[in-house]
């Protein structure tokens, strides 16, 4: 079976989630073909190497004790840029993407929510992570929160808060 662009992009956040779990030094994306590494590195370091400035989240609901970032190149030369603000048990993931990102899920719902200023987003809770995909200029953000469980709220308030 062979995947469009989108799909694959799906796939790779889907895989990427599963990974999460792990606070080592380096992030695998598998793709076709081998895996693409990334080490983690100072943030300001990462965004040059991606090529992307994203806006960060100003309001998180726990104490950060640790950022790092990574920057890695998907198939076909498309940049990522993901952010870990990690917590004593609590963490969230900002990966930004140039360009559209779509979710296929046929396994969890997909709910629709409201940002704010005409922006538009996707929930999502597979049981172990709740993430949040939404697009804001030419950037797609795609937000994974783990640990304590969060309303669909908090997330939205979490989203609402980025600012450059």
């Amino acid at each position: 079976m062979r995947l469009s662009g989108h799909r694959w992009l799906a796939l790779v956040i889907g895989v990427s989630i599963v990974g999460l779990g792990l606070i080592g030094g380096i992030q695998s994306t598998w793709a076709k073909g081998a895996p693409t590494k990334s080490r983690f590195e100072e943030l300001e370091t990462a965004m040059q190497k991606a090529g992307i400035r994203p806006k960060q989240p100003r309001e998180i609901p726990f104490a950060v004790k640790a950022t790092r970032a990574a920057a890695s190149e998907l198939p076909g030369g498309r940049r990522v840029l993901q952010i870990d603000y990690i917590g004593e048990t609590d963490w969230i993931t900002v990966t930004t993407y140039r360009g559209d990102v779509n979710w296929v899920s046929g396994q969890y719902e997909i709910v629709d929510v409201d940002l704010g200023n005409g922006i538009k987003a996707q929930y999502m809770d597979n049981g172990e992570v709740q993430q949040l995909l939404w697009k804001d200029g030419d950037l797609t953000y795609h937000m994974a929160v783990g640990g304590t469980k969060r309303e669909i709220a908090d997330l939205i308030r979490i989203a609402r808060s980025f600012a450059h």
